[in-house]
């Protein structure tokens, strides 16, 4: 009968260096997680961050890009034909631009008197003080073919020669002739200057459609 061999006895574990012979093996460090890299946060007027969502483009300006399917000359013709005609267009704009006077409102609100008139033209190429009323633009105002002697006229601006005029007047007292008034271009501003002479406006179309729409209702 045969007999199984006894177990053979385990060598002993071998201490580490340094540690006493009957301490416990020390257990192994375990290695640390690793953690992903993280891209830094987005500054301000340099670059998007890590977590913004992409901008779409702005949209082309009109113009900028030819369309498809026509040639980049023929564009270009198109482009600078619209160009040649805009500026025609600002020509004949300009050339056909009123240079009628424009009425004073801040003159006119200030003239009890506006009348339209025939100025004469006196020795010195200047206008005459003695006008003749025409017509009158309020309902007190003086009647037609009336004499007026304007003491300021002849120092008045906008003066083109004999004709008829707009005339924005104040009447004063006369004190060589009592009851008939003496009378002046009112000024627009309320001291004038020598520089800066109380303005008239020689009758056309434009004045009188301007005229007549700052004292509608007064006539």
């Amino acid at each position: 009968m045969s007999t199984a061999p006894p177990d053979e006895p385990k060598p002993p574990a071998t201490p580490q260096a340094g540690a006493p012979a009957d301490a416990p093996p020390m257990p192994q460090a375990a290695a640390p997680p690793v953690v992903p890299p993280t891209m830094p946060p987005a500054i301000p007027g340099i670059g998007p961050g890590p977590n913004d969502q992409p901008r779409p483009d702005p949209p082309a300006p009109p113009f900028t890009h030819p369309p498809a399917g026509l040639a980049p000359r023929a564009f270009l013709a198109i482009t600078a034909l619209l160009m040649l005609a805009w500026f025609a267009w600002l020509s004949v704009a300009a050339l056909n631009k009123s240079r009628e006077p424009i009425v004073s409102r801040a003159q006119a609100s200030v003239a009890p008197v506006p009348v339209r008139a025939k100025v004469a033209t006196g020795k010195d190429g200047k206008p005459d003080p003695t006008v003749t009323v025409v017509e009158a633009f309020t309902p007190n105002g003086p009647k037609p073919e009336t004499k007026l002697l304007v003491t300021n006229l002849p120092k008045a601006g906008g003066f083109d020669g004999e004709g008829e005029y707009l005339l924005l007047l104040s009447a004063e007292a006369n004190p060589f002739l009592p009851g008939e008034p003496l009378y002046q271009v009112v000024a627009v501003r309320v001291s004038a200057a020598d520089d800066d002479p109380p303005p008239i406006y020689k009758w056309s179309a434009d004045v009188e459609k301007q005229a007549r729409r700052l004292y509608r209702g007064r006539e």
